[in-house]
């Protein structure tokens, strides 16, 4: 008798007993041995010879990363030498696999030593080579060995189920297509069973917009359904049956979605008689609770005379990229922690679902390549006498002899079996790769699913498993992991919890949609009531102003007072006088009080979302995060300046009367940072909203005040811009200004005072470069929403497109771009599924000329409309063709408009993104190590992104702050360590504690110095502080710390410090500057009318002795933003600094490194996407 033959009997001899679990568990193991044995009979030569090199490569990790990361990189360009390039470069760096035979190892030695000189000939062999390799487990989409693979399953009784690979689906074309092809498979006779994703039908998959995605979703099911049951399948045996169409889980986000569109169209009428299928991921503990309520639905359903459902049981697939989102987005880990629990809810389900009445209305297809768990299965439908209902599913070309094995213990096999068109092999084989070696880890079967037999150390390991897997299936939850819920008030955060950042909202829980959808009705219909001046503790009147909802621009929305010149006065007086309280209120006090404001913030989220979608036209998409974003920047502010508190040769006093200006685009964050920061360091504010968003910042004003900060310390002021603007401005009394807003608005507050102490956060003219050796799929995603995310009025979106040659000629990614662009829906703020929403106000100047003017060389690759009832709404626009140092390419537009550039290389791109006067926020995508390297290096921008958007910056994790003409002032980043400090004035009550040994190369300059030894020792002391914060300044951290993204915060040296010396400084500080330089390795240009006393000649310092006239010219010719004095300046530098934005830092220096050593620096942020769709690498 054969294994198989015993196997068969073994089972006959279990059906219709009643097994106890442990005698169950004890007959599951026997019958995997009689599996493994009879699979070790049926295997033929060829399959042992591709298992032992299967077995190979599991025990060779360097080759496995090598083979992941040829497969993910190396054919992204179309080009055979850029091929070679990256395949050559991976060779270098991991060698030949040692899992290869001595042919292929020779094969690929070969072609590290002559292969890039070949590589017109190499590469497509090499290629031809990757799709015979994977010809048994990935099917061409097109073609005579797809009709013929079909017709061999068809005549051995295998049924395949049809699993379409290919590009990402970001538009609606591109759905709409997807949507034909599934279409036309069920119409093809030769086709039984496909299954689909629900975001390949339908792009715009919207969570908050519950009814209308399903509806959509529904409207293309429905016709799906439709064309199966017409489209009769005829199988070997003559028999005819419906077409199948099976409903794939994807991401934990679309669970209830897709639940809940296999139930409304089955519901239907129509569908009754048809039977659909989904698939449950055991890894997700509420997929037990999904199959008891389906199983409840169905059994009512065949009660009516319905159809069963099918239901597709596995483990789950996208287990690495669930982790990072959760890491990300600060939310609980969606599956089960650890893959115990997974298999323990796999049995658990499998023992529910073989109930024989429940079968009668579900069957389950077992998908897994565990043969525990499939005998497992096997056990319990013989016993439960339900074979019928349950079935084997297994991948096509993994384990052929044992699916051969199982077709003939059972009857029939299900193969899931991937297929793919011609140009998206590439990315298809890159994908099973990526998803090979995410379940062939040490603890997963799959690694072992060759090498296990029976009582080798494998079996017991695995059997233990399995065994052990048992203890938990009474314990498991069955809910939810993820908490959130929106309609509870959270529970106050105790002070002493470290910082974390604040989790925006997580709208795959029901709860939190339904919190959504009231913020919705309660905001459309409300009318605010008139919102007054708060002057000195009191609300007071003033000019009526009035502001718009952009959403309904036709009428007046809320009123607002706007102050005079002597409530101006009124507040700048008390905001002094409120100095000798607030200011010298104990910081363990303010710290409490702003931790509460933080609690209350958390309360009202709600009511801030509302206030924005009304008073700003954003979506609950881009108001949601800015709430979590301005809770971080009072978290992280105040926690950060506690711990300035205990330096023992440091102490801080405040600026005293701070004005925060903040803009429009970010009515909530941006004003909560410059609020929150101001008042951390112990300053009194005055608040003034930008007009367009006042309703806003009112909201936020009140809750500050709610929590217990004195109105006397944060006053509320609007005002016209002039006369009353430029008053307050002016004013005496008027310490410090922390503005955000454009760089012609800096100009303008400084000619109004040229000595103003003023912060700004300025433009951007942001690119993304995209490369030949990116993944262009993301790159279109990152593209669109960088450039498009609240449309496009957002200081870090992406302006520019610089695309390499290739990438720029691709017909297909120019019309995957345009696609996933136009696809974006464009309505009223109050359309749950508007993406792109109104402008703050109707295009005018600069953004006017973007979206309705061609300049020379440019051509639409998608022209942007007008909508025809509301000015203030645009549909996104696509320039190709901009052309360099043109208008496009130079000026910040602020809207939904984004201009493509053709570079001939990287080093071009750069080129292009660098001549621009801004430095805000620079992107790139590109797989290339070498390219990134590249690109991290010479780009001159202060928040870099690598295969990711542009924008979304996080507070510590990216913090958030250009360079060039994108920044004014001191340069600390919000959101960083260093912002709050700058906001207050240092006390030094001792040299520096901190110090370093200095670097060898300052050592002799002592020497050589005519000073005093008590000002030598000063020098000394300077320098060794400076030793100590070069090190620490320089070296990258990344104290978020999550999972898939890297996020540096590092300081950089200058390209070039300018000193003007005036002539009237002494030797000292002179000197401090110059070895504050020399440690942070910033090269120094020292100005001069006359000779420089005691500076000889080094390396990194250059003097230049010339007239105040001839600097002032010579730097019109050089792009920078600050110069460095050690006494005020002349009358004629303060005017010319004034009138091009240039920062003068005039103090002695410091002989803090903590203090001085950032003025000769620059802060980077750089964040960096270092997952594959989930996956880690090695």
């Amino acid at each position: 008798m054969s294994a198989t033959q015993e196997a068969k009997k073994f089972l006959e001899g279990v059906r219709g007993k009643s097994l106890t679990r442990e005698e169950r568990i004890a007959k599951t193991l026997e019958l995997t041995a009689l599996l493994l044995n009879a699979s070790l009979h049926e295997k033929t030569h060829k399959e042992k010879v591709e298992e032992h090199d299967y077995a190979k490569m599991m025990d060779d990790p360097i080759g496995r990363a090598f083979v992941v990361e040829m497969t993910d990189t190396a054919f992204r360009s179309s080009s055979p030498a850029r091929t070679a390039d990256q395949l050559h470069y991976l060779l270098k760096k991991y060698g030949v696999p040692q899992f290869l035979d001595e042919t292929d190892r020779i094969k690929f030695l070969l072609f590290r030593l002559l292969g890039p000189s070949f590589s017109s000939i190499a590469i497509p062999l090499i290629r031809k080579q990757i799709r015979k390799e994977f010809a048994s487990i990935l099917l061409p989409e097109e073609g005579e060995k797809r009709r013929v693979f079909f017709e061999k399953c068809c005549r051995n009784g295998v049924r395949i189920n049809l699993n379409h690979l290919g590009e990402a689906i970001l538009g609606e074309k591109e759905a709409e297509r997807r949507w034909h092809v599934y279409l036309e498979d069920l119409k093809n006779p030769q086709i039984e069973y496909i299954s689909i994703k629900i975001s390949t039908i339908f792009s715009q998959l919207n969570l908050i917009s519950w009814e209308k995605t399903l509806e959509k979703l529904a409207e293309r099911l429905r016709k799906l359904y439709e064309t199966a049951a017409t489209h009769l399948y005829k199988r070997e045996d003559g028999s005819k049956v419906p077409k199948f169409v099976n409903l794939d889980m994807e991401e934990h986000k679309d669970f209830d979605l897709t639940i809940a569109l296999f139930q409304k169209v089955l519901s239907e009428k129509q569908f009754l008689s048809f039977q659909g299928g989904i698939v449950l991921q055991s890894y997700l503990p509420e997929s037990f609770s999904a199959l008891k309520s389906l199983t409840e639905w169905t059994l009512e359903r065949c009660k009516k005379g319905g159809a069963p459902i099918k239901i597709r049981l596995v483990k789950g697939a996208n287990l690495s990229m669930e982790g990072v989102e959760s890491s990300l987005f600060g939310w609980e880990e969606a599956p089960f922690s650890h893959k115990q629990e997974t298999d323990a809810n796999f049995l658990r389900m499998l023992e529910y679902a073989t109930d024989p009445l429940r079968a009668s209305a579900v069957s389950i297809g077992v998908g897994s390549h565990n043969l525990f768990f499939i005998a497992y299965a096997l056990l319990l439908r013989s016993e439960r006498k339900v074979e019928s209902a349950i079935s084997l599913e297994m991948l096509q070309g993994m384990g052929r002899a044992m699916q051969r094995v199982l077709r003939k213990l059972t009857g029939g096999m299900l193969l899931y079996c991937p297929e793919a068109k011609e140009k998206d092999f590439p990315s298809a084989v890159a994908y099973l790769i990526r998803r090979l070696e995410e379940n062939s880890g040490k603890e997963h079967f799959l690694r072992h699913f060759y090498t296990i037999r029976p009582d080798n150390k494998i079996w017991k390991v695995e059997s233990s498993r399995f065994t052990e897997s048992f203890r938990h299936i009474d314990t498991l939850p069955e809910t939810s992991r993820r908490k959130q819920n929106r309609l509870v008030l959270p529970q106050p955060r105790e002070d002493d919890e470290p910082f974390q950042n604040e989790p925006d909202t997580d709208f795959s829980q029901k709860p939190n949609r339904e919190w959504a959808e009231a913020i919705y009705q309660k905001w459309e219909n409300y009318s605010p009531s008139p919102i007054p001046l708060v002057v000195g503790g009191k609300e007071e009147a003033g000019e009526k102003a009035t502001g718009i909802d952009p959403s309904r621009p036709e009428k007046p929305f809320y009123h607002f007072s706007l102050a005079s010149k002597s409530q101006i006065e009124s507040a700048l007086a008390c905001a002094k006088e409120s100095q000798n309280t607030w200011g010298k209120l104990p910081y363990d006090e303010r710290y409490t009080l702003l931790g509460k404001v933080a609690n209350l913030f958390r309360e009202r989220r709600g009511e801030l979302i509302g206030a924005m979608i009304a008073d700003g036209g954003k979506t609950v998409w881009e108001a949601d995060p800015e709430v979590s974003e301005a809770i971080d920047f009072i978290e992280y502010y105040r926690k950060n300046f506690e711990k300035q508190q205990v330096m023992s040769d440091l102490s801080w006093s405040p600026k005293g009367s701070v004005l925060v200006a903040p803009p429009w685009n970010f009515p909530c964050s941006i004003p909560v940072g410059g609020v929150s920061a101001a008042l951390t360091a112990g300053n009194c504010v005055l608040f003034k909203p930008a007009p367009e968003t006042v309703l806003v910042g009112w909201e936020i004003v009140k809750l500050f005040w709610e929590a217990g900060i004195p109105k006397e310390a944060l006053q509320f002021l609007n005002c016209k811009e002039d006369p009353e603007g430029n008053f307050l401005l002016q004013h005496p009394d008027l310490d410090t200004v922390i503005l955000t807003g454009a760089t012609e608005t800096v100009k303008h507050f400084l000619k109004l005072r040229p000595d103003l102490d003023l912060h700004a956060e300025t433009g951007g003219k942001n690119a993304l470069i995209i490369t030949a050796m990116s993944d262009r799929d993301l790159a279109v995603r990152d593209l669109v929403h960088s450039a498009f995310g609240h449309s496009g009025q957002k200081c870090s979106a992406c302006s520019l497109g610089i695309l390499e040659a290739e990438v720029y000629d691709s017909p297909d990614f120019r019309r995957q771009l345009r696609d996933a662009a136009k696809s974006l829906p464009v309505d009223s703020a109050w359309n749950r599924s508007a993406k792109i929403t109104p402008l703050i106000r109707p295009p005018s100047g600069a953004l006017l000329r973007g979206l309705t003017t061609l300049e020379e060389g440019e051509s639409w690759l998608l022209e942007p409309k007008a909508h025809p009832q509301n000015p203030h709404l645009y549909s996104p626009g696509i320039k190709l063709g901009v052309q360099r140092s043109g208008f496009t390419h130079q000026t910040e537009l602020f809207g939904p408009v984004l201009g493509l550039m053709r570079a001939e290389s990287l080093d071009e791109a750069i080129e292009f993104a660098n001549e621009t006067r801004y430095g805000l926020t620079s992107g790139l995508h590109s797989l290339d190590p070498r390219e990134q390297e590249k690109w991290k290096k010479r780009i001159c921008a202060g928040n870099l992104y690598i295969n990711r958007s542009t924008t979304g910056a996080i507070v510590r994790r990216q913090s958030f702050g250009g360079t060039k003409a994108s920044s004014y002032g001191p340069g600390a980043k919000t959101g960083g360590p260093s912002y709050v400090c700058q906001l207050a004035n240092p006390i030094l009550k001792d040299l520096p504690h901190e110090r370093a040994p200095l670097p060898p190369a300052v050592i002799p300059i002592f020497s050589s110095l005519s000073l005093s030894e008590e000002e030598k020792q000063l020098l000394k002391r300077s320098a060794e502080s400076y030793a100590y914060w070069a090190e620490i300044l320089k070296e990258p951290s990344d104290p978020s710390c999550v999972l898939g993204e890297e996020n540096f915060f590092y300081h950089v040296p200058l390209d070039l410090a300018i000193l003007r010396y005036q002539g009237e400084e002494s030797l000292l500080p002179l000197l401090q500057i110059v070895m504050a330089c020399l440690i942070a390795k910033t090269p120094l240009q020292i100005s001069s009318s006359t000779l420089v006393p005691g500076i000889k000649k080094m390396e990194n310092i250059e003097i230049i002795i010339e007239g105040e006239k001839a600097f002032l010219s010579r730097m019109e010719k050089r792009p920078f933003s600050k110069i460095r004095l050690l006494t005020p300046p002349t009358h004629a530098l303060l005017k010319w600094a004034v009138e091009h934005g240039i920062y003068l830092q005039a103090s002695s220096p410091y002989p803090h490194g903590r203090l001085e050593l950032p003025l000769y620096l620059r802060e980077l942020a750089l964040s960096r996407t270092t997952h594959r769709y989930g996956f880690l690498g090695f």
